[in-house]
């Protein structure tokens, strides 16, 4: 292996190491922070906003400045038209780590689903509060009730259906759960294409294996889809049948884009 290859590798990880530290560390900020601003602020709707526009900004300082330090590049099409976009679900494959992050920083008035584990966590669950980001505990009726609670106030809505990190992008698999939300509201769906390039933040794969080249994200909001003609499209479709073709449809868009 050429010398340069490794001395490159070798200061991947080290600026990784303390990067994905200071990810850490900025959290227990931010929620410290927020833990303060709830108790300044008497009404929600305010806090939420300006948590969330907290979390967003960080986020995307801190995505810049791993850009700039050379550990990953991140290109970004179509993400000018999400800016003005509200009660919208937002779907996509799920390759790496920071996909929520890259999310967070790049659509506003997001919400997302979050490990149960994650709530009750003492520094972030201020955070998951105040930002209105939705709890999975197992409860599917209550997790739709919110969800659609949410869309209707003008949040949008994150969703990677596969429920975990992508293993084969050739394989999707996508759970229908977001097309019964958006069957039953008669929301916009947008996917969006999420092309990851490294060894490392993978399932199963250790942070460290950045040493190997840079991590590389292409990223790609596709068109809407109008959820109403689909199902005007396929009205002697039965209900419950109905969301899972919304879900193999979508699940074939974004398979057929991967393939690009």
């Amino acid at each position: 292996m050429p010398v340069l290859e490794v001395i490159g590798g070798l200061y991947r990880i080290l600026l990784a190491a303390i990067y994905f530290t200071l990810f850490g560390i900025g959290g227990m900020i931010i929620a410290l922070f927020i833990n303060i601003l709830h108790l300044v602020f008497w009404k929600v709707d305010p806090l939420i906003r300006l948590s969330r526009l907290i979390t967003r900004y960080s986020f995307k300082i801190y995505l810049r400045t791993g850009c700039l330090l050379g550990i990953f590049k991140i290109d970004i099409q179509n993400a000018q038209p999400q800016q003005s976009k509200h009660g919208c679900i937002y779907i996509a494959n799920h390759p790496s780590l920071l996909d929520i992050v890259i999310m967070v920083a790049t659509i506003p008035h997001l919400s997302c689903y979050m490990k149960s584990s994650i709530t009750k966590n003492f520094f972030m669950r201020a955070v998951v509060k105040c930002n209105r980001y939705i709890a999975v505990d197992g409860d599917t009726e209550k997790l739709l009730q919110q969800s659609k609670i949410q869309l209707q106030n003008g949040d949008n809505l994150i969703i990677f259906p596969e429920g975990t990190r992508t293993a084969d992008e050739n394989h999707l698999k996508f759970t229908h759960g977001f097309a019964n939300i958006a069957q039953k509201g008669s929301y916009v769906i947008t996917p969006v294409v999420i092309r990851f390039c490294g060894r490392a933040l993978k399932k199963n794969t250790p942070w460290y294996y950045v040493y190997y080249k840079r991590l590389t994200y292409q990223i790609r909001f596709l068109d809407d889809f109008n959820t109403i003609d689909f199902m005007h499209k396929h009205c002697d479709v039965p209900a419950s049948a109905l969301s899972r073709k919304i879900s193999f449809t979508l699940q074939e868009i974004i398979k057929e884009h991967l393939k690009d």
